[in-house]
């Protein structure tokens, strides 16, 4: 596998035969990776004017999301490795994405941005993405986002030491951490303790 310059995302597939890597020359890579003695490059596509921080599959693997240094969400269409096809690209307004994921059903996607909000946008449309409720409570860089498996809870991690847990049944939930009940307690938790959080506004 070559690219130019270093690596800063990578993701493979559902199916774990397709890997996607992006880069600080502003490319989005996919490789073949079906026969890991063999690997080969499918394409590159090229969108960023600044590093590419993060990729994701969607969980049927026909979408791939990437998010970069400047701020720019880009979905593409994968069904063809060899050809992906742009679906749409949007401004974030974050000043930079760190992470994105999708959710379980692949109809929403969850950005950690540079400017400490966790974002959320509607996909269901991937030609027409929708941006949704804004996360506040991290106070530096959002640089990890992941949903759980049914989807109901989002965690997020930062600069600011402080993993989160927000409750996407209940908009008035606050945000928490440290262990599943956590978000019932109202608790955010640092490196060494956990304390009572702030209410936040969606």
């Amino acid at each position: 596998m070559t690219s130019t310059g270093w690596i800063g995302a990578l993701a493979f597939n559902g199916g774990g035969d397709l890997l996607a890597s992006g880069g600080t020359d502003g490319a989005v890579r996919l490789w073949n990776v079906h026969d890991p003695e063999h690997i080969s490059r499918w394409s590159v596509a090229r969108l960023y004017t600044d590093v590419v921080r993060t990729v994701a599959f969607s969980p049927d693997s026909n979408t791939l999301a990437s998010a970069g240094a400047d701020g720019t969400l880009a979905l593409w269409d994968i069904t063809d490795p060899a050809a992906p096809t742009q679906r749409s690209r949007a401004d974030t307004a974050t000043g930079g994405v760190y992470a994105v994921a999708f959710a379980p059903d692949g109809r929403t996607l969850a950005l950690g941005g540079e400017d400490g909000t966790v974002r959320l946008w509607d996909i269901h449309d991937a030609a027409h993405p929708t941006p949704g409720a804004i996360l506040r409570g991290h106070t530096r860089a959002v640089r990890a986002v992941t949903f759980t498996g049914d989807g109901a809870l989002l965690v997020s991690g930062g600069v600011d030491a402080t993993v989160r847990l927000w409750d996407l049944r209940d908009p008035a939930s606050r945000p928490a951490g440290g262990h599943p009940r956590a978000a019932r307690r109202g608790l955010k938790c640092g490196p060494r303790r956990c304390s009572r959080a702030r209410g936040v506004r969606w």
